[in-house]
Parts: structure tokens; C-alpha cells; sequence
């Protein structure tokens, strides 16, 4: 199995980013690099990081964030490939999801394993995206935090 069991979790993340995003399920880039189909692509990353539907949900969450900054009349292509191991870093760069993730989600070494993209092109992805969102990368405050800015 391609998918590692991750099929419907995988093609629901692939279809967000074709629509959304415009990608395609395969650039002359993933070609180059060996990648798989972009729903495929997913499914391995999932399985080998072991992400829980958390991390997950929490990188299509700051994807979907991401995409509300571009005007609606854009017409730039995306690589889904990239976007997605974007929006996973950034989702596992919070310290209460990056636990929840094996291996260490801080490292570019770690990503490009999995990805076969460059660390340097790890590291662009992640700052290009983290700026666009301002810093603003928490999907899910921890309840210490809500309540510290309650008590405010």
C-alpha cells in the first residue's frame, strides 16, 4: 500500500491544495527530486513522521491561514509538495505538536530525509511562510496559555 493506510487522509489533504492552491499533482521539481504524486507524497510523510490528524489538521489550519493572505485574483501555482512540508514544519515548530511528531521536527536534516528537498530549500520554505504568517503559528494554545491571557 502507497498510502500506508493514510489514503483518505492524504487525497483529503492533496484536494485541499490543488483547490485552494492551484498546485498540481506533480511538477517537473517532484519529478526531478523522485517525489511521489502529491496525495501519495502526503500519505509517506504522514507515515514516517508518524504525525497524529492534530499536527495534521494544524498544518492545513496555517496553510489555510496562509492562503487568505493572497489576493483572490492570484494566479500563481504553488507546489503542493513544498506547501505541505511547509505548513507540517511550521504546525511541528509548536512545542505541544512537535512532540507528538518521532524524530526531531526542529532539524532541516531531519525534513530533508523525508522530503529529499534541500536543506536549504526546507529552511526558505519554513521563514517564507512563518513571515507571511506574521509568527502567528499557534493552532492549538495549550490551556496554560488561555488561561494566562484570561487572567489579563
Amino acid at each position: 500500500d502507497p498510502y500506508f493506510g493514510q489514503q483518505e487522509l492524504a487525497n483529503l489533504c492533496s484536494t485541499y491544495l490543488i483547490k485552494a492552491f492551484r498546485c498540481q499533482e506533480q511538477t517537473a521539481k517532484s519529478v526531478a527530486l523522485r517525489q511521489p504524486k502529491l496525495p501519495i507524497f502526503i500519505a509517506q510523510v504522514i507515515h514516517i513522521t508518524g504525525a497524529p490528524l492534530k499536527v495534521v489538521m494544524a498544518a492545513l489550519i496555517l496553510l489555510q491561514r496562509f492562503r487568505t493572505l493572497l489576493p483572490e485574483d492570484s494566479h500563481e501555482s504553488y507546489s503542493g509538495h513544498s506547501l505541505f512540508m511547509g505548513g507540517l514544519m511550521l504546525a511541528c515548530s509548536d512545542p505541544h505538536l512537535q512532540a507528538m511528531v518521532s524524530g526531531n521536527a526542529r532539524s532541516a536534516a531531519y525534513w530533508n530525509e523525508i522530503s529529499l528537498f534541500s536543506e536549504t530549500e526546507l529552511d526558505d520554505i519554513f521563514n517564507n511562510l512563518y513571515e507571511e504568517l506574521d509568527g502567528n503559528i499557534v493552532v492549538f494554545p495549550s490551556y496554560a496559555a488561555a488561561l494566562e491571557k484570561l487572567n489579563n
